[in-house]
Order: C-alpha cells, then sequence, then structure tokens
C-alpha cells in the first residue's frame, strides 16, 4: 500500500531523515519507534503531507503522492492523529467528527450520517451533542480516532495514542486498534510504550538520528543491540 522510497529532509543544514525507505502491506499495522529527535514526526509529516522531502518518493497503491498537498492525500484516504488531542471546542463531538467527514463528503446530511457512524464505532454515539471538553482524555482521543474514521481512510498513521492513558485505558485501546485494523485499515503507529509494539505491531521499523536502523518483528527489533543503544539512557527500560 504505502511505498517511502529514499527519504531525506533537511532543515536548513540540519539533516533530519536519511536515505529513509520502508514497505507498508495493505492490512498490517507498522509501528515506528525511535529516541526523541529521531525523525519520526518529520517522516509522519512527510508521508501526509504537510511537510516536502528534500529527496525520496512517497508512493501509495502505486502512485507517487510526493507533491499532493495534504487535503488530495486526504482524498485518496490518508489520515492522521496527532500527540496532543486540539478539538474544537466551540463544536459537538458529533459536530467535530464531522470536520473529517467534509474530506469526502459535501452534505451536512451525508457528513452527520458519516460521523454518526464512526462515533458508533469507537463507542461515543451516546455523547456525540456533548461539548469536547466535558469528555476525559480517553474519549478525546476516541473522538480523534472518529474523526479518522470518518474520513473513510485506507491508510491511518497514529501518533502516540497511549500517552497520557492509564493500563486499562491502553488495554481498550489495543483492541480498539486491533478491531479497526480487521476493518480493513492500515495503520502506522508511533509509540514509545513497547507492551503496546509488541501486542499491536505485525512488523517495526526504528528510526535514530534521521535513519532506519532496524526492521522486522516485533520481538527480535526488541533485542537488537543497535535498537537497544539508540534508547540507551531514555527508554532503555521499556526494551526489557
Amino acid at each position: 500500500m504505502l511505498e517511502v522510497r529514499d527519504i531525506e529532509k533537511r532543515f536548513g543544514g540540519l539533516s533530519v531523515l536519511s536515505s529513509v525507505s520502508f514497505d507498508v502491506p495493505s492490512g498490517t499495522i507498522l509501528g515506528l519507534i525511535g529516541p526523541n529527535g529521531a525523525g519520526k514526526t518529520t517522516l509522519f509529516n512527510i508521508v501526509t503531507g504537510f511537510v516536502s522531502p528534500n529527496a525520496g518518493a512517497v508512493h501509495i497503491n502505486a502512485h507517487d503522492i510526493t507533491r499532493f498537498s495534504p487535503e488530495r492525500r486526504a482524498s485518496l484516504g490518508i489520515a492522521r492523529t496527532f500527540q496532543i488531542v486540539k478539538p474544537f471546542n466551540r463544536l459537538s463531538v458529533i459536530e467535530n467528527v464531522m470536520v473529517g467527514a467534509f474530506a469526502i463528503e459535501r452534505h451536512v446530511v451525508s457528513a452527520r450520517r458519516c460521523a454518526l457512524a464512526a462515533l458508533d464505532r469507537v463507542g461515543l454515539r451516546a455523547v456525540g451533542e456533548v461539548a469536547p471538553s466535558s469528555l476525559t482524555l480517553p474519549d478525546r482521543k476516541r473522538m480523534e480516532l472518529a474523526r479518522c474514521i470518518a474520513m473513510q481512510p485506507k491508510l491511518l498513521l497514529l501518533d502516540e495514542v497511549m500517552c497520557g492513558l492509564n493500563p486499562t485505558e491502553m488495554v481498550q485501546m489495543v483492541a480498539l486498534l486491533r478491531a479497526i485494523r480487521n476493518d480493513g485499515l492500515t495503520l502506522i503507529i508511533v509509540e514509545h510504550i513497547m507492551d503496546v509494539i509488541r501486542e499491536l505491531a505485525d512488523d517495526v521499523i526504528v528510526l535514530a538520528g534521521g535513519r532506519l536502523i532496524s526492521r522486522g518483528r516485533p520481538a527480535s527489533v526488541l533485542r537488537d543491540e543497535r535498537v537497544v543503544e539508540a534508547y540507551l539512557g531514555e527508554a532503555d527500560d521499556a526494551l526489557h
């Protein structure tokens, strides 16, 4: 589904990504891990079109989308969440989700229908008319997932969706993400919690210093000496 080829990104004289290449087959979950500053968010921004690479290419279903705008990529089925949920607080929950639906729907009635279906999928239909500020953190994250689902994406990028959740809430979120994948979506997950990566990811890629240093099944990647070294002083405990 997704092909990333030889991506290079520099900001001024700083090289943020260097020769990054990987594929994500349809219907799989790819874990993307690495220390802070490794280039994970920049890579997400390049895949979603918010940042242009200095070199390299991004393909979706064999089509080169490297120069496509974020809006055009959304219309092709690429959606993402953000680490910090920032809802439109003057809108209701369902109206926030409709913002996503309008990426593919032109009419209010159709957008509302898509939003209701998405809220059903994440278990939030009962709170559709309330303000986002009244939701718990886990439910705000579910609302953001619903906004993405309402776009009817093929590829969903999740940026630390577990951040701030307690262990019980994480278990519930893992189950929801598995269900979303079973609906036919392809997922890329940036996550620092290695138990979540072990539970969810089919494959893992590791960035360090802007380079891809390891790829494979979670069990083997998390034993890779290069990966352990890259996390020393930051997430060493999480790898054991």
